[in-house]
């Protein structure tokens, strides 16, 4: 892959090719954006994405909404989209990066898989965000693989090259990548810090609170399993006790919580919002 040159931020965050361009530089900015464009047309119709400025999450979710007015119209046409059964392998890990793929629609799973075998569900990318780019910056292969979540997933892709050029292109790109993953790096401590010192049983509680919908978890357990970082069978042993005490109700297809369920974790984050509070009080800055 073609290295890139570093990109030089000018004072109050503008970068150097953000900076207002001469002439030259925007008649070369067009030529590319042209030569590009010209580019995606080449490739054949049957996979052209749906059109992003009918998207809600394109207002704000969306990298398109971050675009430059010139080169929205570029990232319309890079995409490609390709149809997606639920549960579909997207990219898996250890195979060559080739594109960056982008939900338009739903959710997919990120999922990393250890030497014995043992799969953890990382994270669950949603609607608005990039797959597969972190192996596209290290310029090597996946380091994870991707999947499918829900029947009305929608998925498009662009070309490894094609983003490359992107890039040099809008290099607000750049930057608006650095700060989602440094969130996602903060996120990843915050979960090892999580595996560290919480129990099995807080760690079920904290994913099936955040992650349900009126009160329905809508995964299946052995997703709950990878999300939490235990075995199936871990996770089995852990659900018992708290359906025996009335915190959840279990069905062959999902996991309900009850109201005693969202009463007990409610006191449990007040109490370590007092915890916190104090800590603040004892240790000022």
């Amino acid at each position: 892959m073609e290295k890139r040159p570093a990109r030089v931020i000018r004072p109050g965050g503008q970068s150097a090719a953000e900076a207002p361009m001469k002439a030259p530089a925007q008649k070369e900015r067009k030529a590319q954006i042209e030569d590009l464009m010209r580019s995606a047309k080449d490739t054949d119709s049957r996979f052209k994405a749906p059109n992003c400025q009918w998207c809600p999450a394109s207002k704000s979710k969306c990298y398109y909404s971050e675009l430059s007015d010139d080169v929205k119209p570029l990232w319309l046409a890079l995409r490609k989209h390709i149809k997606y059964k639920d549960g579909h392998e997207i990219f898996s890990q250890g195979t060559i990066s080739i594109s960056v793929y982008i939900v338009c629609k739903g959710q997919a799973g990120i999922i990393r898989m250890d030497e014995d075998g043992h799969e953890l569900l990382a994270h669950i990318a949603e609607q608005g965000e990039l797959v597969g780019d972190r192996a596209f910056c290290a310029g090597g292969d996946y380091k994870e693989s991707a999947i499918v979540i829900g029947r009305e997933t929608m998925i498009s892709h662009i070309r490894a090259a094609a983003f490359d050029q992107l890039l040099d292109i809008e290099p607000r790109l750049v930057r608006l990548l650095l700060k989602v993953r440094s969130k996602e790096l903060g996120s990843a401590e915050k979960r090892a810090v999580a595996l560290a010192f919480m129990s099995i049983s807080d760690r079920v509680e904290e994913v099936l609170a955040k992650k349900s919908k009126d009160l329905r978890f809508p995964y299946t357990r052995d997703r709950l399993a990878s999300m939490v970082g235990v075995a199936p069978e871990t996770l089995s042993r852990t659900l018992k006790p708290m359906e025996a005490k009335g915190l959840i109700r279990r069905s062959e297809k999902d996991i309900t919580l009850t109201q005693r369920f969202v009463e007990q974790y409610n006191r449990k984050m007040e109490e370590r919002g007092k915890k916190r509070r104090l800590g603040a009080e004892r240790n000022p800055k």
